[in-house]
């Protein structure tokens, strides 16, 4: 929901030490144009644009490009991520690990926008879900979790880093 521009600052400490980093805002959030389809083929297609256009600036090396999302952008990374093994690494921050926890965590007044995003198909909701997708991304993820977040989705974030650790893929949670 904010501009990628006011994630200069933390991409300027990735950056100082050797890294590209590619900051998007997903479609329907900050000054991007779509709608929000909360981690859904739009988004996960920007974040893909995105990696291309970084890989082919002059002076970035491939191999040490790494993505850092929040929320629905840290899903959208991590959904991106499947197709980009030469990632360094992911960071993912507050992100939504699994569609169904995320919607019954909602308060009801706002499960309708929720819907409004992703439909009802169970189908765009696996394709929304990072849990879905654990053992498939080879980068090394890194996750933050605040506090405040409801119990299903520290439920997800657990069964996420589970299923890495199980397949001994490189997993950190703090």
């Amino acid at each position: 929901g904010t501009t990628a521009r006011s994630m200069l600052r933390w991409a300027l400490r990735l950056a100082q030490r050797g890294y590209s980093v590619g900051i998007v805002s997903l479609p329907g959030s900050g000054r991007s144009a779509g709608s929000d389809d909360r981690s859904g083929p739009a988004s996960v297609t920007a974040v893909d644009a995105a990696l291309a256009r970084l890989a082919h600036e002059p002076g970035v090396d491939p191999k040490r490009i790494a993505l850092w999302g929040m929320q629905a952008g840290a899903g959208s990374a991590l959904l991106a991520a499947v197709k980009h093994p030469e990632l360094a690494g992911i960071v993912a921050e507050d992100a939504h690990y699994d569609p169904w926890a995320a919607y019954r965590a909602l308060p009801e007044a706002e499960r309708a926008a929720f819907l409004q995003a992703t439909g009802r198909d169970s189908a765009a909701w696996r394709a929304r879900s990072p849990l879905a997708v654990a053992t498939r991304i080879t980068a090394p993820v890194l996750v933050l979790q605040s506090d405040e977040v409801a119990a299903p989705a520290t439920t997800a974030v657990e069964a996420f880093a589970a299923l890495r650790a199980e397949k001994h893929l490189f997993i950190e949670t703090r």
